[in-house]
C-alpha cells in the first residue's frame, strides 16, 4: 500500500507557470497511484496549503531538530511509505525520516552555476559539485526532468537516479487564423530576461509578437517604440496566451534543467523557434518539432514560417511518445514505495 506525502516549500497549487504546472501534474499522478496522498507545506509566510489532506508547517527562525522530530512522528503515525520532496531543500530531514524518500530536481545546481558564470552572470545560488552530490545522496531516489542531467548524475556515481519527464495531456489550442503570429511567455528570471535582451532586435522586426508572463513587464520592452509587440502581462490561464500565437519562441541561452516553456508549447500543439540550449535534455526527435537557431540575426519571418509549417500530427506523435501521462505514471510508480 502506497501512502505518499509531498513535502514542499513552494505553493505549486497557485503558481501559474513552469514549475507550478509541473508539480501540479506530479500531484495528480501521485494521487492516482497512491492509496493516500498528503501534502506538508513548509513555509515562513502566512500562506496555507488549501489542498485536501494537507498541513502547513510555519517556521520562524532556523529549521530545527524539533521540526524534524515533528515530521518524523507524522510519517510514523500516518504510516507514510514515501515522502516526495519538491526541490532539494530538506536533505537533512530526508535522511532522518523512517520511509522511502524521493526528491525531484529541476536542474543540477552546480551545472547551472557554471552556465551563469560562463555568460557573465551571478547565479542565484552557489554550491560545489561534491556538496551537491553529498546532499542528493541523502535521498533514496533522485528524479531529473532533464535526460542529460540524469545521465550526468549517474556518471558521477550517484545512485538511485532516474529520468522522469514532465507530463500533461496533449491539448492543442487553436491559434489565430491570420499570421503566423509568434510569441514567448515566461517569468522575469535572469535567463529569460537575458534571452529577450539578445533576441529583442529580431523579435521587434517580426510582423506580430505576443509576450506574456512577468517577462512582458520588463522595462526594456518600453524601448522598442512602434512595433508589432503585444504585451499580455501575467495571465491566470496560459491557454489564453497560446490562443494568441501559432509559433512559440524560446531565446534562452543558459540555465539548467528542462525548459518547461518549450514543453508547455508542445503540449499546446505549438511548434517552437528555439536556441539549442532551450531544447537541451529533451528526448530524441525534438528537432522534428522545433526550429533550432542560435544566431538571433536569423530569427526572422521566414524562420517563423518554417516553424509554422510543422504539422500538428507530428507534434502530437512526439509528445505522445515521450510525455504521455501513462508513460510518466509507469515511471513514477517504479520509484514510489
Amino acid at each position: 500500500m502506497r501512502n505518499v506525502c509531498i513535502i514542499t516549500s513552494h505553493p505549486f497549487w497557485s503558481e501559474p507557470l513552469g514549475c507550478g504546472s509541473l508539480m501540479r501534474s506530479r500531484y495528480e499522478l501521485l494521487a492516482a497511484i497512491s492509496a493516500s496522498l498528503r501534502v506538508i507545506f513548509i513555509t515562513r509566510s502566512d500562506a496555507n496549503c488549501p489542498l485536501p489532506h494537507s498541513a502547513t508547517l510555519k517556521v520562524e527562525g532556523p529549521f530545527t531538530q524539533a521540526h524534524v522530530d515533528l515530521l518524523k512522528d507524522f510519517v510514523a503515525r500516518e504510516r507514510i511509505t514515501t515522502c516526495f520532496f519538491s526541490y532539494n531543500l530538506f536533505d537533512q530531514l530526508a535522511a532522518s525520516l523512517p520511509c522511502h524518500t524521493v526528491v525531484e530536481i529541476h536542474d543540477v545546481l552546480h551545472l547551472r552555476e557554471q552556465a551563469f558564470d560562463a555568460h557573465g552572470h551571478e547565479p542565484p545560488l552557489r554550491i560545489g559539485k561534491e556538496e551537491e552530490l553529498e546532499s542528493l545522496r541523502r535521498f533514496d531516489s533522485v528524479l531529473c526532468i532533464n535526460r542529460d542531467e540524469a545521465g550526468y548524475l549517474a556518471g558521477c556515481g550517484l545512485g538511485g537516479v532516474s529520468y522522469l519527464p514532465p507530463s500533461v495531456p496533449f491539448s492543442p489550442v487553436p491559434g489565430p487564423a491570420r499570421g503566423p503570429w509568434a510569441g514567448l511567455i515566461g517569468s522575469n528570471a535572469l535567463p529569460n530576461v537575458d534571452g529577450l535582451k539578445h533576441a529583442l532586435g529580431a523579435i521587434a522586426r517580426l510582423p506580430h509578437v505576443v509576450i506574456a508572463g512577468g517577462i512582458s513587464e520588463v522595462p526594456m520592452l518600453d524601448t522598442v517604440g512602434e512595433s508589432g509587440i503585444e504585451r499580455l502581462g501575467i495571465l491566470p490561464d496560459v491557454r489564453a496566451f497560446y490562443a494568441r500565437i501559432n509559433v512559440a519562441l524560446s531565446p534562452v541561452r543558459f540555465g539548467g534543467g528542462l525548459k518547461i516553456k518549450v514543453f508547455e508549447a508542445l503540449a499546446s500543439g505549438k511548434p517552437v523557434v528555439a536556441t539549442s540550449h532551450s531544447v537541451a535534455g529533451f528526448p530524441e526527435g525534438i528537432a522534428g518539432v522545433v526550429e533550432v537557431e542560435d544566431d538571433f540575426t536569423r530569427w526572422n519571418a521566414d524562420l517563423v514560417d518554417r516553424a509554422a509549417a510543422i504539422r500538428l500530427p507530428d507534434i502530437e506523435s512526439y509528445f505522445a511518445e515521450n510525455f504521455s501521462v501513462a508513460k510518466c505514471r509507469k515511471l513514477l510508480q517504479s520509484v514510489i514505495a
